[in-house]
């Protein structure tokens, strides 16, 4: 079988994009076809039943091939998961608000434990007895894999409460069928949405953008295939820290290393992801947006992952600030509750990755450091003179000052990703003692 992250496998799915976008776009030249698709209209801009079902089956075939080829061996437990959200969301539909809740609620709860269930061996050790022989769910092989499950999740919940405010479009099982296994944006995101998804489903029957496809997979390729494995090396994760000679130096350059494979291989495979959506007639939402090239953390966690940052604030910020308002004594300092809400969400986000102490603190570290910063900016507001905000604030030495800051406080927090606890000890004897 090949292997998601071996060339090998890139060049088989570039492949069969590449004749499935070129049948299409054949297709579609032919005038009878045009009817068949557009109904007797051919200049219409919506997608015929027929076509629709036509595109959607097409790409689900492709889809499921490709899956098959990774050796994806969870499709017998997320086909049928497929099947129970679509279910619930069409019955949150037709349902009032009120019941609509107490049929949604359970629901994302399931969801949440399935996805515990499959990404901690803690709580698999204590659920296997009860539901190991129904599920024969596989646990994650690796973090490609285990982040495939973690998008079905985000795509799942999205899906689920956007049915349950009554806000979905084009609600069809194949369509949302094909939106849970899409291809491209299946194991590394970016995650989009079922509305935006489903509006490129039925609007034009061919948006094929090759010329900016095949730029955007190159670019990707590059980053993946010849930037990573140049900063490989370097990387402070194969950097023997307990060699005497190792100098501070080495260290540092080995954490900016670290972070800069981390951008490379993420906004890598985004630029895949995105450039074989528009080969397929899909628009990826970006991912990455210079994050490194941000003044402060706020716009760098804006700019980083960008379409888990929207999901995180949708599902769990704002929800979490609801709550929060509730309490008497936070509702009344909006900065105090905004603040507290960043932290717990970056410690969802911690946990998120790995259920341990580690990822906890990375959590933390992060929160802690965009609730310094809005304190900053509150007390920036109050107190500084309108001269220092109009001139030094926007200067070009400020703005690189606080842009070089804000990249070492984001590196040295990837510490807690690359390194155990013994040599986060060791660099704290090599950078302290």
């Amino acid at each position: 079988m090949i292997s998601f992250v071996d060339l090998q496998f890139w060049l088989v799915a570039f492949m069969l994009i590449m004749a499935y976008s070129s049948v299409i776009v054949l297709l579609s030249a032919s005038a009878p076809v045009k009817t068949w698709l557009y109904g007797s209209d051919s200049r219409a801009d919506t997608i015929s039943a027929r076509g629709t079902i036509a595109k959607n089956l097409l790409m689900i075939c492709a889809s499921v091939l490709i899956l098959v080829l990774t050796h994806f061996n969870n499709l017998n437990v997320l086909i049928p998961l497929t099947v129970l959200v679509y279910w619930t969301g069409k019955k949150l539909v037709a349902l009032q608000k009120q019941r609509a809740f107490r049929f949604c609620r359970p629901m994302i709860i399931f969801l949440v434990v399935f996805f515990c269930y499959y990404k901690y061996s803690s709580i698999q050790l204590l659920l296997n007895p009860v539901i190991g022989d129904i599920l024969n769910l596989q646990g994650p092989e690796n973090l490609v894999k285990s982040m495939a499950v973690s998008l079905f999740i985000f795509k799942a919940i999205d899906f689920l409460i956007v049915c349950y405010k009554k806000r979905i479009k084009n609600l069809d099982f194949l369509t949302f069928l094909n939106y849970i296994l899409f291809f491209p944006s299946f194991f590394t995101g970016p995650v989009n949405r079922y509305n935006r998804f489903s509006e490129d489903i039925y609007n034009s029957s061919v948006s094929i953008d090759r010329i900016g496809g095949i730029r955007r997979i190159i670019e990707g390729l590059f980053k993946k295939v010849i930037l990573c494995r140049f900063l490989m090396p370097y990387c402070l994760t194969n950097i023997d820290l307990a060699n005497p000679s190792l100098t501070r130096t080495q260290a540092i350059l080995g954490i900016y290393a670290c972070v800069l494979y981390f951008y490379c291989a993420g906004s890598g495979y985004a630029d895949i992801a995105i450039g074989n959506g528009k080969l397929l007639g899909i628009n990826l939402p970006e991912n990455f947006n210079h994050p490194f090239f941000k003044k402060n953390l706020q716009q760098f966690w804006a700019n980083w992952n960008m379409s888990v940052t929207s999901w995180l604030m949708d599902y769990v910020y704002w929800p979490l600030v609801g709550k929060a308002r509730d309490i008497q004594k936070v509702r009344t300092r909006p900065i105090l509750l905004s603040n507290i809400c960043i932290i717990l969400t970056f410690v969802v986000v911690g946990i998120w990755h790995e259920a341990n102490i580690q990822f906890l603190l990375w959590g933390l570290y992060q929160g802690v450091g965009l609730t310094i910063f809005h304190f900053y900016a509150a007390f920036k507001r109050k107190h500084f003179s309108q001269k220092w905000k109009q001139h030094v604030t926007p200067s070009w030495y400020a703005r690189t000052a606080s842009t070089l800051l804000t990249f070492q406080f984001v590196a040295f927090g990837f510490l807690l990703f690359c390194c155990n606890s013994n040599q986060i000890g060791r660099l704290w004897h090599l950078f302290v003692l």
